[in-house]
Formats: structure tokens, C-alpha cells, sequence
């Protein structure tokens, strides 16, 4: 927080460049993650209210990631015992850091997957007025547009949408993967591509998968299997999630999938 602030106090004096310079959560409700909000000072309509949003992160090597591992406890204060070293695991912590660790590798993979699918930017678009159509933007605990572009990223790189698909394709296949698979029970694994399994072995993912499972509502895991980037997630959220997804589903299916009667009306109201 210190640092975005002298960021921000910097920018500040540059009033013709930035009309508002602001620190704030990364989503509603969310203070442990500020992020810098830097809005354009412009005349220009194309550009007026540009908004420009700096996260900080850490190199992805910083930490010993096997020690952010589900089972792993980083606080001092959860210690199980009081006058023993051993800790209780601090599951949400240890993926705070992680997050901020593997943001540009995250980032990285969106880009791929949209230099390699002309329909990806716009299905993602579309998802995320999807979400926020059904209220399910607002609240800390819920998917966000980060996380519903991930799960399609991973559905191109596992060749489970054809990379040639058009957003209204790429939104009906993943809609009809969220009401197949439940990331609450079993979880998943997302994938960088069909033929790699991360930079651990398919058994050491798979028992980290396990442990998250146990430690967490819901799970999409990283190809690391250290970080579950849903670990913000509630259960309650993840089943209204899945709830909406049925619903949608239906409508998809009205006069086959007809663009003006079942595909549009999906993204309409307030």
C-alpha cells in the first residue's frame, strides 16, 4: 500500500497527463488487494475516462512455492499449540502471494490464447457482461471476467474449443462445461496445453489437487499446482454460478439456438 501511494503521489503532480489518481481493491468489497487506478486527463472522446490500472506484483521466483503448498502454514500467530513450531495451514494466505507471484504468467496465457483464437477476446467480453447481468460481479467472493478467461484459455489449449470458433460458439461450449464439471467436488487442473503438465509431475499435481480440494470450496488449479486462483471463491457463489449456467443453458437450446431469441436476450436488462 506504501509503495502504490508514493506511485500515486508521484503521478498526482502531473495534472495535464492524469485528471484522478486512486488506490483501490482489485474488486468490490476486496481491500487486501489495492491496486493503482490512474484515469487520463483527455478532451479527446475516444480516449476521455481512460482508465489505467497498475497491479504490483513479485517475481515469480521470489518464494519457494513448495511452501505455499495447501498444506503449508506461513503465519506465526496459527500455530495449532501454543510452545510448538508446528502451524496450521494457511491455504488463502499461501495463494494471496502466489497470485501476485504468477499475475504476468497468468497474463501471458490470455494473450496466447487470444493471438490463437480470433472468437476468445469477444467471448470473454461477452462473459463478463454475462456475470454482471446476473449480479455475480460485485461480491469478493464470487467468479470474476479474470477467472471465466482462464477457464476458456484452457479449454482452447486443451483443443476442447476449436481455436476457430466465434465468441457465440466458445460461450455456448464453456457454459455447457461449467454445467458438466464441478470444480467443487473434484476440481480441475488448467491446463497451459494437451501435452503439458507444469513444471511438477502428473502425480505431484494430482496430490496437490487433492489437498486444495480438501482446503477449499472450489478449485481451478494452475498447471503449477500450487495455486488455486478460485480460492476466493464461496461455495454458495460457485452453486449460483452453476445455477445461472443451467438456466442459460436452457435458454440456448430455444428455437436452436436461434441469436435473436435465446442467444441476445441472455445479455440484456439492467
Amino acid at each position: 500500500l506504501l509503495y502504490l501511494s508514493a506511485i500515486a503521489h508521484a503521478l498526482l503532480k502531473d495534472k495535464k497527463a492524469f485528471s484522478e489518481v486512486k488506490i483501490r481493491g482489485f474488486r468490490e468489497g476486496n481491500d487486501t488487494k489495492p491496486i493503482l487506478v490512474v484515469i487520463l486527463n483527455s478532451k479527446d472522446k475516444r480516449t476521455k475516462g481512460f482508465q489505467i490500472r497498475i497491479f504490483p506484483v513479485i517475481a515469480a521466483d521470489e518464494f519457494d512455492q513448495s511452501k505455499l503448498g495447501p498444506t503449508k502454514g506461513n503465519l506465526k500467530a496459527h500455530k495449532i499449540t501454543a510452545g510448538t513450531t508446528q502451524r496450521k495451514a494457511t491455504p488463502r494466505y499461501n495463494c494471496t502471494i502466489l497470485e501476485d507471484a504468477y499475475l504476468k504468467r497468468h497474463l501471458q496465457i490470455l494473450h496466447a490464447a487470444a493471438s490463437q483464437s480470433k472468437g476468445f477476446i469477444q467471448a470473454c467480453q461477452l462473459f463478463k457482461i454475462w456475470l454482471r447481468r446476473r449480479g455475480m460481479t460485485g461480491a469478493p467472493d464470487s467468479f470474476n471476467g479474470f477467472l471465466m478467461s482462464l477457464l476458456v484459455a484452457h479449454l482452447i489449449n486443451m483443443n476442447q474449443v476449436n481455436r476457430n470458433s466465434s465468441a457465440k460458439q466458445i460461450f455456448n461450449k464453456t457454459i455447457n462445461f461449467i454445467v458438466k464439471n464441478d470444480f467443487g467436488k473434484e476440481g480441475m487442473i488448467l491446463r497451459d496445453s494437451p501435452n503439458v503438465d507444469g513444471s511438477t509431475n502428473a502425480n505431484s499435481v494430482a496430490a496437490l489437487l487433492a489437498a486444495h480440494v480438501a482446503h477449499h470450496d472450489v478449485v481451478l488449479l494452475d498447471s503449477t499446482g500450487y495455486l488455486n486462483v478460485a480460492s476466493r471463491v464461496s461455495l454458495d457463489a460457485y452453486h449460483e454460478l452453476r445455477h445461472q449456467a443451467k438456466l442459460t443453458q436452457k435458454c440456448l437450446k430455444k428455437d436452436h439456438g436461434s441469436t435473436v431469441n435465446s442467444f441476445d436476450p441472455l445479455f440484456l436488462g439492467s
